[in-house]
């Protein structure tokens, strides 16, 4: 009995603890699981201030023509802070202008911080898009200080349906470049930066030409002409250039290279309202009518009837003359801007066409004999066939290969119809003939059954053998089709105009605005701002996405999504 009475306390102690054990343990998991539970709460509020910086900057994004403009690293380049709750869009302290999309009590304050996106707009691989990365905190108040805080990072990407609208292409050697919703994108060949967005990587899909503060930000794009390297674009009466700048063809008073665009230096004073270039060369009309080029002069291009120096890297007033040489009363209204490898140059002054440069094939279109070595320094009459008409547009392309003879020839709209003159080798001047030079107009050949018979001519494009026009918005060319560039689903070429294959609602009769031709493809823009182009596409210069030459119209898919996207 004694026994049993002395093991009694050490059980009731031994209960005891083992329910003070089992206490403390049941306590610290209630802690553990309210520890736990207080950590999820404040973890999902992080995760809402992280959702705020998404929302804020997606709102940025949509009020600034979808460029980054916070972060030291922002599109124009210049140091700004991280985007906050308490900033503007471009960083700048706001106070609490934004204090809406975040939390702030005794308890708890939210915050957020957007930096860098991870990709954007300047990506070749994602046009219309970006990638956010926000990061949000909870920050616990402890009397007049912070005792946690929690933090979360949320992504989201977004793909906008794209309301790009192109205005205007430029098909130049090897790359294309379009003027889209006053934006400029260019795609294909980049080895000499002409695809203008700051780097030396091909791409075969659009890129956008960068548009910095100083520079291109904030002005509006009206027209664009692209070369053999370099493009130059017109914007709020000033010109801008990028490529290649060997001869000084950019305009910048430089022989350096540029990546992306760069102001055409001496015309401050002078409004320019029109552009054009070819090869090596550029040129301007200004208010007043006049015209200045730069660049290479080698073979008279510059226009200022002299042989040297063959790099203008300044621009220069060209040469007037008596007789059929530009009077010094002109107005010129229209520059050729096609020349993706030829070394001529045109215009249209007071009703009439001059060209300069080289003349040995005809591309003058003087009528005179025909010289392997002949140059035209300085702008000269075209007559012929032209002579008491109206000239109302003008282009010039060819191409000198390597060993062989030079090839260019010159195509213009008086009165509403196609002439052509120069080298015809190809059936290029779409007269009926082929394997001619031709030194004075020729009327393009539109016979009974010809698809263009009778029909008002808009605008004509030369390409480096072939040539392309618009005729009451329906595009029809003609000559050299080795790579599909006459469109017409042949790779035959074509001594008359032949009809570029139609599709209903891409390219076809009545829908056309624009056509362009080039090195070996021609594009053409339709009524709702779609680009297509077909011909060569060796270095994406199509810009669908691959490398295959296209015999028909192809759309540059890259410039449309199909969908409007939000993926978090």
């Amino acid at each position: 009995m004694s026994n049993q009475k002395g093991f009694a306390l050490p059980t009731v102690i031994m209960t005891s603890l083992a329910l003070f054990i089992i206490g403390f343990a049941i306590l610290q998991t209630v802690m553990s699981l309210r520890e736990s539970g207080l950590s999820n709460y404040y973890t999902k509020i992080a995760e809402e201030a992280a959702e705020a910086g998404l929302t804020y900057a997606s709102a940025c994004l949509e009020n600034n023509q979808r460029l980054q403009t916070w972060g030291p690293t922002d599109s124009d380049g210049a140091s700004r802070p991280t985007l906050k709750q308490n900033t503007t869009c471009d960083g700048s302290s706001a106070s609490s202008v934004n204090s809406v999309l975040v939390a702030d009590d005794d308890s708890i304050k939210t915050e957020f911080e957007v930096g860098n996106l991870d990709f954007s707009l300047e990506n070749a691989t994602q046009v219309s898009g970006v990638q956010i990365s926000s990061k949000g905190y909870a920050k616990v108040k402890s009397g007049s200080g912070v005792s946690k805080t929690y933090e979360a990072t949320i992504k989201k990407t977004i793909t906008w349906a794209s309301d790009l609208a192109a205005i205007k292409s430029a098909s130049g050697t090897n790359k294309t470049c379009a003027i889209m919703s006053n934006n400029v994108y260019c795609w294909g060949y980049n080895t000499d930066g002409q695809l203008g967005n700051d780097s030396l990587v091909d791409s075969n899909i659009p890129v956008r030409v960068k548009k910095e503060t100083g520079v291109l930000a904030g002005k509006t794009i009206t027209d664009i002409f692209s070369a053999e390297g370099h493009n130059c674009v017109l914007a709020d009466d000033e010109m801008y250039c990028w490529g290649n700048n060997y001869w000084g063809q950019l305009g910048d008073g430089s022989r350096t290279d540029r990546y992306k665009p760069v102001k055409v230096a001496g015309f401050d004073s002078l409004p320019i309202i029109g552009i054009g270039g070819t090869k090596d060369t550029s040129c301007a009309i200004v208010s007043s009518g006049k015209v200045y080029c730069w660049g290479a002069n080698q073979d008279g291009t510059v226009g200022v009837n002299q042989s040297s120096p063959w790099a203008n890297p300044d621009p220069q007033l060209v040469a007037t003359g008596s007789g059929d040489y530009l009077p010094s009363s002109y107005s010129a209204t229209k520059l050729t801007a096609s020349g993706s490898r030829s070394a001529n140059m045109c215009m249209i002054a007071s009703g009439d066409a001059y060209c300069w440069g080289p003349d040995d094939v005809g591309q003058i279109g003087d009528g005179g004999s025909i010289n392997s070595n002949d140059i035209m320094r300085q702008p000269k009459k075209v007559n012929g066939l032209l002579s008491g008409k109206t000239v109302t547009d003008i282009s010039a392309d060819g191409w000198y290969p390597n060993g062989s003879t030079p090839k260019t020839h010159v195509c213009a709209v008086a009165d509403s119809r196609a002439y052509c003159w120069g080298d015809n080798r190809n059936g290029q001047l779409g007269d009926g003939y082929s394997a001619q030079l031709v030194s004075s107009p020729s009327a393009v050949s539109t016979p009974s059954g010809n698809p263009m018979m009778g029909k008002d001519v808009d605008i004509v494009a030369a390409g480096l053998a072939h040539t392309c026009a618009l005729a009451e918005q329906m595009v029809y060319c003609w000559g050299r089709n080795s790579v599909g560039q006459v469109g017409d689903d042949t790779s035959t070429d074509r001594i008359r105009p032949v009809e570029v294959v139609q599709e209903t609602g891409k390219i076809e009769a009545g829908n056309v605005t624009t056509v362009t031709a080039g090195a070996n493809r021609g594009c053409a823009i339709n009524t709702q701002g779609k680009s297509y182009c077909w011909g060569l596409n060796g270095q994406g210069q199509i810009g669908d996405g691959t490398l295959t030459n296209r015999r028909v119209p192809t759309e540059s898919l890259f410039l449309r999504p199909d969908n409007n996207e939000y993926i978090y």
